[in-house]
């Protein structure tokens, strides 16, 4: 992955190449590593906000479980099945113990 001061240095390496204008070809390749760069730096972006929202969703399912958890009386009935399984499922989303 591209470091953002390696992106830097490239975005100003290709800025330079496109003002320069003295081969066509040196610019057109510039212009297209620009818009490179800016799709690199754009999905680092939304990476990264990615990761954030999975974060909180995580945090989410931990709290709920911690929460449903709290009830004892879901282990010991029968027709709570459901429960057990709901738990077994936010257990393997958020990497916690899946016997549960």
């Amino acid at each position: 992955m591209l470091s953002k001061e390696r992106i830097a240095e490239l975005k100003i390496y290709f800025t330079r190449c496109v003002q320069s204008r003295s081969l066509s070809t040196v610019v057109h390749l510039a212009e297209c590593g620009l818009e490179l760069i800016e799709m690199v730096e754009a999905l680092q972006q939304e990476n990264e906000q990615l990761q954030a929202q999975v974060a909180r969703v995580r945090e989410a399912l931990r709290k709920a479980r911690e929460t449903i958890s709290a009830r004892d009386s879901w282990f010991e009935c029968d027709r709570c099945a459901n429960m057990r399984e709901a738990l077994a499922t936010i257990d393997k989303a958020i990497g916690g113990k899946e016997d549960v």
